[in-house]
């Protein structure tokens, strides 16, 4: 009769292990995938001409653009330049909320939570580089640079 204990802490542990291992999983982190990998509608298109796209760094994008898109908990793209009074829409394509707070006490972005394909914009009426994030995800983050 003394089998019945033992058995019985057994079961419990093997259960508390799968109950742990199906939470870690289920919260662990989303990896995130490079900009040239990860489908964007905000990239630039492949009609481009080479001159278009020489130069640019995959992460640091200067265009006409003035779109950030939310994917695989990431903004893409993070660094993004753009003229002094120009509106900055972000839309989130992940089905995890997320918003976009100024990170850096300066004139920023404030959104609302952003469900699946919602937006927000934000104009920018001053030079200089202004950093945002995610504030529910706080390793997402992004830079916006403003120039005259």
């Amino acid at each position: 009769m003394k089998k019945a204990p033992i058995i019985t802490i057994s079961l419990v542990i093997v259960l508390a292990l799968i109950a742990l291992g199906t939470y870690l999983a289920g919260h662990r982190q989303q990896p995130t995938t490079t900009p040239s990998t990860m489908p964007n509608m905000s990239q630039p298109s492949s009609s481009q001409t080479p001159s278009q796209s020489q130069g640019q760094n995959q992460n640091t994008q200067q265009t006409t653009s003035n779109e950030v898109s939310i994917q695989n908990f990431a903004f893409s793209p993070a660094s993004l330049t753009v003229k002094k009074g120009t509106t900055v829409k972000w839309t989130n394509h992940d089905d995890i909320a997320h918003t976009v707070i100024e990170s850096d006490n300066k004139a920023g972005p404030g959104s609302p939570l952003l469900a699946k394909d919602q937006t927000y914009s934000f104009t920018y009426n001053e030079v200089g580089t202004f950093a945002y994030k995610c504030s529910i995800h706080p390793s997402m983050t992004g830079t916006i640079t403003v120039t005259e």
